[in-house]
């Protein structure tokens, strides 16, 4: 089910995609594949916000992140290398 909105998703080729857990239901291999697939959109210029409790996960792409904590939100710090995106 997943994986078919996902699909449906995309055909429309959007500007902006707001994923909630996509990584969520699926083995790890499939979320890495979900990952490397977002960060090919938004290479190809679609703006995406992933909502995710896998932290983990989403720490081996490069993407600015924002972390929800105690009632608060921070965008954490990047490298002077890393690229502001």
């Amino acid at each position: 089910k997943q994986r078919a909105a996902i699909a449906r998703a995309l055909i429309a080729k959007p500007e902006f995609l707001i994923a909630d857990e996509p990584t969520g239901n699926v083995d790890p291999t499939l979320a890495r594949r979900l990952l490397r697939l977002f960060v090919e959109l938004h290479r190809l210029g679609t703006a995406i916000i992933i909502a995710t409790h896998d932290y983990s996960l989403m720490e081996q792409f490069e993407a600015r992140r924002m972390v929800l904590g105690d009632g608060r939100l921070s965008v954490e710090e990047q490298s002077p290398e890393e690229p502001h995106r």
